[in-house]
């Protein structure tokens, strides 16, 4: 089944289906128009550091403001919400390219943190940059420590994560050195790591 709407005098069908995705958890799936992402769209990115991948068009009606998305079994983060009227809202975004696995540190119940660490959880939808230099200009919000070690930045959907709980990416192991939650508001978190043995 697909759905129509008769848009600037013209047909246009929305023939495919994607998840839009909350950092709760919460998930719909609604029709879409999956595009290319237009040439000066995709310019201006890289100029900001963002490497466009796709364009969703869908009805604004049902577009709640959730951060990422699934199709065809890949996630990406919404970069740009372009609105066209009352009627369709065109999403530009960058795909989560890798996965991730996080485990964490067990912690008591007085909140001392336990040097085991409880079993592998699942895979992570993440971007992953992997890089021997540190980051520039980057404001630590929540650990309260800035290593000079950095060998990994990781883009995921806020999570329960702190400090010196490890990833495995592409079987390489990375422990959390601090955490940035993007533009404060909850939705990104960028995981600043340094690999270790």
């Amino acid at each position: 089944t697909r759905r129509s709407s008769d848009l600037e005098g013209g047909i246009l069908y929305f023939s495919d289906q994607i998840t839009l995705l909350k950092p709760n958890g919460e998930s719909r799936t609604v029709w879409a128009d999956i595009q290319s992402v237009k040439r000066s769209e995709f310019y201006a990115g890289l100029t900001a550091g963002v490497n466009l991948s796709n364009s969703f068009k869908i009805y604004s009606e049902e577009y709640m403001g959730e951060p990422a998305l699934s199709f065809d079994g890949r996630f990406y983060m919404v970069e740009r919400v372009y609105s066209g009227g009352s009627d369709w809202t065109e999403l530009n975004c960058s795909e989560l390219n890798q996965k991730c696995l996080i485990r964490q540190r067990l912690r008591g119940g007085d909140g001392l943190e336990n040097p085991r660490y409880s079993d592998w959880s699942v895979p992570v939808p993440c971007a992953v940059f992997i890089s021997g230099a540190m980051p520039q200009q980057v404001q630590d919000v929540k650990a309260g420590v800035l290593s000079a070690d950095i060998d990994v930045k990781v883009t995921i959907m806020f999570r329960n994560i702190q400090p010196y709980d490890q990833l495995c990416i592409n079987k390489r192991y990375f422990e959390i050195s601090y955490i940035k939650d993007i533009g404060l508001r909850g939705v990104w978190l960028e995981l600043y790591c340094k690999e270790v043995n």
